[in-house]
């Protein structure tokens, strides 16, 4: 099942390879993904017998926020979306403390990532030279698929010196600022954690210098994450217990941000992103297409961390404690971005590293612990 859905997303990227048009694959990924997570399950006999703690949590959080927001009149799409990190997780480490994730052989899931970088590798290089597309990419948008190189990069440590190159190639032919600066920290992070709490203060004080100095001289002022960021608490009606609890359920944006952002995703998003009933605009929070911070936003701070704790803990039961934060971060990293934890890419490279590195690091014994 899992090359049937490569391979295909494989030929359809290059069979809409061509200027200003493309096949998104991302349907593909997402089938692939909760068929694979389900079957496993069953097969393993645990889907209908017991339910991880951490998922059990989290369940009951979506389905507090569900209805709170349908009774107060948020569209059930919108919510889905705001929530659907919530419901991957759910389905992700539904039984996790019986079954693990499910499992490739080792050597597959090791051709099916190589074959992958190399495609992209190809279609990145040529689309640079024939300048067929602004931001070059394989499967959809490159930013939710460079999860593929930095997991690979920064995880898989039996790589020879010729796929390291090839990686960081791919990376830096991307165009992608939030990859380039993943492929910057990542390793800082990596290293830092190894320390002790003296050389993780100097580190961390170093960097909040770095990211200062930078805004000071205006280096991300364009940049329009950054913009977002500095911005988002003027989009929402907030108060403080807002902020720390969020108010358990999917609310609305203030209508003179969803006017602005009507303008700066222009015309064809006014009618799915943003919509307009006499003189209000109304939008909801996928507006801005970041998902670590939207978290905080939308399910408050307090909520939000332990989203975010949850699925560290979970990382570490399944992988060595490098590769659970290298992995943790790609995720975090990527939802400054785009989806982080709700990235389809994410999801599917989890398993494959899994696969790859993280079996024959877990045994019954651990995960009955969870």
């Amino acid at each position: 099942m899992a090359l049937s859905a490569f391979v295909t997303a494989w030929i359809l990227s290059f069979y809409g390879f061509r200027k200003h048009h493309d096949i998104d694959s991302t349907t593909i990924f997402i089938v692939l993904f909760v068929t694979s997570i389900t079957i496993w399950n069953i097969n393993k006999n645990s889907f209908f017998k017991i339910i991880s703690k951490y998922s059990f949590a989290v369940l009951l959080f979506f389905c507090l926020i569900m209805v709170n927001s349908v009774l107060n009149g948020t569209p059930i799409y919108e919510v889905l979306v705001a929530t659907k990190p919530l419901l991957l997780f759910i389905l992700l480490f539904y039984s996790i403390s019986r079954v693990g994730l499910p499992v490739l052989p080792k050597d597959f899931a090791i051709q099916l990532m190589k074959i992958t970088i190399a495609l992209m590798f190809a279609k990145y290089s040529i689309s640079q030279v024939l300048s067929l597309n602004d931001r070059p990419f394989l499967f959809t948008e490159n930013n939710f698929e460079l999860v593929i190189p930095l997991s690979l990069l920064f995880c898989y440590r039996n790589k020879s010196l010729g796929l390291t190159i090839l990686l960081l190639l791919v990376i830096l032919m991307s165009g992608s600022k939030s990859a380039i600066i993943s492929l910057i920290l990542l390793p800082i992070i990596s290293f830092a954690y190894t320390q002790n709490f003296k050389v993780k203060f100097v580190l961390g004080g170093l960097l909040l210098l770095t990211i200062i100095s930078l805004i000071r001289y205006g280096v991300f002022d364009e940049v329009d994450r950054f913009i977002y960021l500095t911005n988002i608490y003027s989009f929402y009606d907030f108060t403080y217990m807002n902020l720390l609890f969020g108010n358990f359920q999917i609310s609305p944006l203030l209508s003179e941000a969803c006017e602005a952002f009507k303008w700066k995703l222009g015309p064809h998003f006014l009618g799915s992103k943003v919509t307009q009933e006499g003189g209000e605009y109304i939008c909801y929070s996928r507006v801005a297409n970041f998902t670590s911070i939207r978290l905080f936003i939308d399910f408050g701070i307090f909520f939000a961390a332990c989203f975010f704790f949850f699925w560290l803990v979970n990382l570490k039961k399944l992988f060595p404690k490098t590769t659970a934060i290298n992995l943790f971060f790609i995720g975090f990293l990527n939802g400054l971005s785009v989806s982080g934890f709700g990235n389809i890419f994410y999801l599917i490279t989890l398993i494959l590293i899994y696969s790859i590195c993280g079996r024959q690091h877990v045994n019954s014994k651990v995960l009955s612990k969870l």
